[in-house]
């Protein structure tokens, strides 16, 4: 596949869009939507009312339902894709907080590389404190308390390295969670 999808016909199509970080809005945009086939509405009808009945009885006076009430479906092409709600969400997590967490790590390596270290050391707080929940067992916190020591010590080459190592352990989380099976 090339580009983004004109329709979402599969999971695999889901998966891509994430995994290839695609346009962000409209991956958001199509995950809410599929998210929204996990449910239906049903109508409530007046106590004693059966909709059955009036099948029988082609004269009887139709009647409006009381209210509307959001019922699971498990016919929902969320389901009929494959996916599980918390499979989606997950997704949607990636997309609203893993990605742009992934663009500041980047931001973060430049600064490193221009050897602007006070920047870099501001940034590395700031991320510190910002860890998506996605992220909190692969080892984040870890790298980025070791980054604060290579900053201060002024070590270019070593905070580069953490730097780099952190990059990998977010792709790989990313890749592992956007593959299908």
């Amino acid at each position: 596949m090339k580009g983004f999808p004109k329709y979402f016909n599969s999971k695999e199509d889901y998966l891509f869009v994430v995994k290839n970080d695609m346009d962000r809005e409209k991956t958001i945009q199509a995950l809410n939507a599929l998210l929204a086939t996990a449910k239906r509405k049903e109508p409530v009808w007046p106590d004693g009312y059966d909709p059955d009945a009036v099948l029988d009885n082609p004269t009887a006076e139709p009647v409006e339902p009381v209210d509307w009430k959001e019922v699971d479906d498990p016919n929902g092409r969320i389901f009929r894709l494959g996916f599980t709600i918390e499979e989606v969400n997950t997704l949607l997590e990636i997309v609203k907080t893993v990605r742009p967490f992934q663009d500041k790590l980047v931001q973060l390596k430049q600064l490193i590389e221009e050897q602007d270290y006070s920047s870099a050391e501001e940034m590395r707080t700031s991320l510190s404190a910002e860890i998506p929940s996605l992220l909190s067992d692969i080892g984040l916190v870890d790298m980025l308390e070791s980054l604060k020591d290579a900053l201060s010590s002024r070590n270019k080459t070593s905070a580069l390295q953490i730097i780099e190592n952190a990059q990998g352990q977010v792709e790989n989380f990313i890749k592992n969670t956007t593959k299908e099976g």
